[in-house]
């Protein structure tokens, strides 16, 4: 049997307890389906990988250990099974489904629908940074179907939030774009993401006394407290507001499809009340939804053109080899990080 190295969650708990390198079994492809086998070259961390090692979302599922970790990739196909319309050879990236988690391996096997072409402009490491955040920030911005004036986005140096950002006037025609960060952040954010017309430093100053209330088109809640960034909003219903979450509560459908589960009675009803309480308080005017990332070819096809055009690029703040997986991890969940924390396989 062939075999791999690969980063898995051997039980729950601290990081490091629950996360250890070894050798399984390498995936094998049945030609005969619609999924293709990649031989990573990079993976990059995102902070659900954590909280699943943690246990944090043990409520939803149950998991069978050693469970494999990761969900952005970029490599090159070994094998791809029929139809797929990739070849061995071909450079990818993409975004293993939740239920079959495991790009932080040396092989990873994947539905073809997760996949594109690799931008060719980018690095493997680069381009392993785009998936989950480049799709969820595309996909909430596709959601506002209003005035473009003005695009406010905290945390700007986060995965999504650096995403965002260049996306809102790159592609979807915001003509400026506001930003938070803390002040050991604010040069780094100007010199990275150069053409954000205000940047807040929250540790200094308190953002509503610079970003004027009721004067922003859409706002991406990077934090799970919708409530806190309705007041920057526009109060004309005719221009049609909208405020984005990617934190806050899920409704129990989007959390079945994003972790394909099946929910119980209890905890539909449960998330379904949450969900609920949470956008009882936005007025009535603005758009409101949390979202979750639905990664799709057409939406990583789209990426990876902007990329090829110089118009978007990720930001990474540091680079581990796989031998220091645990390490990154522990990097990337320290506070000192920012964009994306990419591990190099090959």
């Amino acid at each position: 049997m062939a075999t791999m190295r690969a980063l898995v969650v051997s039980k729950n708990g601290k990081l490091e307890e629950a996360l250890s390198l070894t050798t399984v079994p390498k995936p094998t492809l049945d030609e005969n389906s619609s999924n293709v086998l990649v031989r990573v070259k990079a993976a990059a961390i995102n902070p659900v990988d954590a909280k699943i090692a943690e246990g944090a979302l043990n409520i939803l599922f149950t998991e069978k250990f050693p469970a494999g970790v990761g969900i952005d990739l970029s490599g090159v196909v070994e094998k791809a099974g029929k139809g797929t319309g990739y070849n061995p050879g071909d450079e990818v990236f993409g975004a293993m489904p939740m239920s079959a988690r495991g790009s932080m391996a040396q092989y990873a096997l994947l539905p073809a629908s997760s996949l594109a072409f690799k931008p060719q402009s980018l690095s493997f490491v680069e381009s392993s940074a785009i998936p989950v955040v480049g799709v969820t920030a595309f996909q909430a911005l596709s959601r506002h179907q209003g005035n473009k004036e003005v695009a406010f986005i905290p945390g700007g140096l986060g995965g999504v939030g650096s995403m965002a950002l260049q996306l809102a006037k790159h592609h979807f025609g915001f003509q400026r774009t506001f930003t938070t960060v803390s002040t050991a952040k604010v040069a780094l954010l100007k010199e990275m993401i150069p053409d954000v017309d205000v940047v807040v430093d929250y540790k200094k100053v308190d953002p509503s006394t610079i970003i004027p209330a009721g004067g922003v088109d859409f706002v991406l809640d990077p934090l799970g407290t919708p409530y806190v960034w309705a007041k920057y909003l526009r109060t004309e219903a005719a221009k049609k507001p909208s405020l984005v979450s990617i934190i806050a509560p899920l409704k129990p459908a989007v959390v079945e499809r994003t972790f394909g589960v099946h929910l119980g009675f209890v905890l539909r009803n449960l998330l379904t009340v949450m969900e609920w309480w949470t956008a009882v308080w936005i007025p009535r005017q603005i758009n409101y939804e949390s979202m979750s990332a639905d990664p799709s070819v057409k939406d990583l096809t789209t990426l990876a053109e902007l990329a090829n055009k110089g118009l978007l690029k990720p930001v990474i703040s540091k680079v581990f080899p796989l031998d220091q997986a645990l390490e990154a991890y522990q990097f990337a969940d320290s506070g000192k990080s920012y964009g994306k924390v990419v591990i190099s396989i090959d």
